[in-house]
């Protein structure tokens, strides 16, 4: 089955832009106990709004192929020649227990 993933493309809010909205329709999913690790906003991880990676905010990704929305944190600033990068991890949490 082909998923089908509805989000921001940035046109009215660049700040929104790639954040998921609805996965196959759904504003929320209906596989866990709560109501948290059913939330589907984020992003599919391939792009985020400008500005939304910083050093202490936290980021979600949404993985359909797991039916599940992750947090990331910062972890460190990168840099490949001359290419600047912000490295981030998934955030220790009870959410992956729902």
């Amino acid at each position: 089955m082909n998923d089908l993933m509805t989000m921001y493309t940035g046109k009215q809010d660049v700040n929104k832009l790639g954040v998921i909205t609805r996965f196959n329709g759904e504003e929320s999913l209906r596989h866990w106990s709560g109501e948290e690790c059913n939330r589907i906003d984020g992003t599919d991880g391939s792009m985020f709004p400008p500005h939304l990676v910083r050093r202490n905010a936290t980021i979600h990704v949404f993985a359909s192929d797991m039916c599940r929305r992750f947090p990331l944190d910062y972890t460190e600033d990168i840099t490949v020649r001359a290419l600047q990068f912000v490295a981030v991890s998934p955030v220790k949490t009870d959410v992956y227990c729902c």
